[in-house]
């Protein structure tokens, strides 16, 4: 036996050793999805080693940088998801019938750990109508968009552990919001009872393999909207309808946190495309600044992409998309106003559209709106 151990420990260590001459060889790669940060090598001087600095990153190199690694991480994977019905990304859940969910949107959904308060929401709503007010004196329109939580329609499907951990309310977040934005007479457009609705039609509303809702349905949010902000603004923007076709494999972002878990099986729903088709190009080309996260992105940058609006800036999380698109800027937070030149991208602004997401309530619009309060000639000088 100990022969035997000793042969498969040779061979086992002749694999390892030999590895990378087979991956140049080959030419085979396996890659990981995911943000991962490169190693360098250590440096062997006399100060790091007598530190033990040396050592400490000879270890976290060798991890890194490990023959096989990938290989291995993808088997191990695999295994985990596949046989033993678990995710192996600690930030991914997976549910009944492969229904995948991330944590944080499980959090708030389940309330972890407690609802957003109502003094909260009071205080919340009030700014929103002081906001509004000083978007009125320069005669700029505040609309509201109002976007779901994927769990609230498979909660059927959510794993055991989190039901029974949680402490959820049978008035959620966003029907308390709403109701507090109705008692004030703040219009806003709620995309939930419409994606509802889509559900009922038969629309995949969310697919198994990601986060956000289908580019389908995104696209067709997007449709019903471009008629509310028609209504609310007096401005006439670009008529479309949306067409769709079955796919073989997921459009961005329809399998968005599968692909983290860096599988070798392939994603499994059934996907479909979403086109819009202009059928009137009549528009008055509004100046629009947007704020919000990614299901305001997927959604509503269908409006540019049909020419909605003239000058048009998108901050999405920490990423401001300007020129149709075409540059970008980034923050180092969320929340980290000062880090730009706000003023000069909401110049000139006709309308400012913000999301929230029922995800983010606890936090809307990550501070935005309070940066404005306080800063009122941002808006002043627009």
């Amino acid at each position: 036996m100990r022969k035997l151990e000793r042969y498969v420990l040779m061979i086992l260590f002749g694999a390892v050793i030999l590895s990378p001459l087979f991956w140049k060889i080959t030419g085979w790669n396996i890659s990981l999805s995911g943000v991962s940060e490169s190693v360098d090598g250590p440096e062997a001087t006399a100060q790091n080693i007598w530190s033990g600095e040396f050592f400490s990153d000879a270890d976290s190199y060798l991890k890194s940088n490990l023959p096989g690694r990938n290989l291995m991480i993808k088997v191990r994977n695999q295994i985990l998801f596949s046989v033993f019905d678990k995710s192996p990304n600690d930030n991914i859940l997976k549910g009944k019938d492969g229904e995948l969910f991330e944590s944080n949107y499980l959090n708030e959904y389940m309330q972890i750990p407690g609802a957003a308060s109502d003094e909260y929401l009071e205080e919340m709503s009030e700014k929103i109508l002081q906001l509004r007010s000083l978007l009125e004196k320069k005669n700029i329109k505040l609309l509201l968009f109002l976007t779901p939580n994927k769990v609230r329609y498979y909660a059927e499907d959510i794993p055991h552990a989190w039901k029974i951990s949680g402490d959820r309310k049978e008035i959620c977040n966003h029907d308390r919001l709403v109701k507090v934005l109705k008692d004030k007479e703040i219009d806003y457009f709620d995309s939930i009872p419409l994606v509802e609705k889509y559900e009922e039609e038969g629309d995949a509303v969310f697919y198994k393999t990601g986060t956000h809702w289908s580019n389908k349905v995104a696209a067709k949010v997007a449709r019903e909207f471009s008629d509310y902000f028609e209504i609310m603004t007096g401005y006439d923007i670009p008529e479309f309808q949306v067409e769709s076709t079955a796919l073989t494999e997921p459009l961005y972002p329809d399998a968005d946190i599968f692909d983290t878990l860096n599988l070798f099986t392939k994603a499994y729903d059934k996907y479909e495309s979403a086109d819009c088709i202009v059928t009137d190009s009549n528009t008055d080309a509004p100046n629009v600044f947007f704020r919000g996260g990614s299901f305001m992105g997927q959604s509503l940058k269908r409006l540019v992409d049909v020419g909605a609006f003239g000058k048009n800036v998108h901050f999405e999380n920490n990423y401001i998309y300007y020129e149709n698109y075409s540059k970008i800027e980034w923050l180092s937070k969320f929340d980290a106003y000062d880090e730009i030149d706000l003023e000069q991208f909401m110049k000139d602004t006709n309308v400012v559209i913000l999301e929230i997401n029922e995800a983010a309530i606890s936090n809307m619009t990550w501070g935005f709106i309070d940066y404005l309060l306080e800063h009122p000639e941002i808006i002043e000088n627009s």
